[in-house]
């Protein structure tokens, strides 16, 4: 199924990490966020909606208390959040946690 059409943002990155560097892991894990609502699709007509993940990353790049929070269905919103909770990042500089929001809009294609 590719009718599902995730349309994200920049993060906004606080702390040791360039907003790049969460980027290029993010971006590796989009088709497993993307796979969560087409998932969804197979039985509700419309599960899209804005979410906004949210999640800290460790000195040591783990992440730790992924949530997400917004108006795509629950079952998409807790598929993503098991994604974004199983991201490794680099080691943020000087140590210490780094706090990121990233917004994405679930829709299908053509809307």
């Amino acid at each position: 199924m590719n009718d599902a059409v995730p349309r994200t943002r920049s993060p906004t990155v606080r702390g040791g990490l360039e907003r790049g560097e969460v980027e290029r892991e993010i971006r590796r894990h989009l088709r497993a966020v993307r796979h969560c609502y087409e998932r969804v699709l197979l039985f509700a007509p419309n599960p899209g909606g804005k979410v906004v993940v949210t999640w800290r990353i460790t000195a040591s790049g783990d992440t730790r208390d992924a949530t997400v929070a917004g108006t795509a269905h629950d079952l998409v919103q807790r598929c993503v959040a098991r994604v974004f909770s199983r991201m490794r990042f680099p080691a943020p500089r000087g140590g210490g946690e780094v706090s990121v929001a990233y917004p994405i809009v679930f829709s299908r294609a053509g809307r």
